[in-house]
């Protein structure tokens, strides 16, 4: 299975969608999907966190904006949206697009850091 949905984190808040080759259009729409449902289904605040270091760069090129509108869509207990990606462009493109909707996206390097970040969020979630 070219993406794969779970719950994980320290307390199971962080839903990890992890991306390999080769993935279709067809196949990420119904993976974003699903994955908006799980979120909007939690009786909590979660973090979605988007893994497409496994996902060449050609992947993204035609389709940017189809990515940015179905991260868009995710439900409001989603309070934060992390992209990891390992390919230079993959970065490059989200970085550039998540400009445009600050806040709620984030973009890390490496599965750890991105893990931090999200736990570090839902812990100030609790304490606010």
């Amino acid at each position: 299975m070219p993406i794969t949905l779970e719950w994980t984190g320290a307390e199971g808040r962080v839903l990890l969608l992890k991306y390999s080759d080769p993935v279709t259009w067809e196949q990420f729409d119904h993976a974003m999907d699903d994955g908006n449902n799980m979120l909007a289904q939690a009786p909590f605040d979660a973090v979605a966190i988007h893994d497409w270091r496994g996902v060449e760069s050609r992947f993204f090129r035609r389709g940017m904006r189809d990515v940015l509108n179905k991260a868009l869509a995710s439900p409001m207990n989603a309070v934060l949206t992390i992209s990891l990606g390992g390919d230079p462009t993959i970065n490059r493109l989200v970085k550039t697009s998540l400009r445009l909707v600050r806040g709620r996206f984030q973009v890390c390097e490496t599965l750890d850091e991105a893990y931090s970040l999200a736990e570090d969020t839902l812990a100030g979630l609790e304490h606010a």
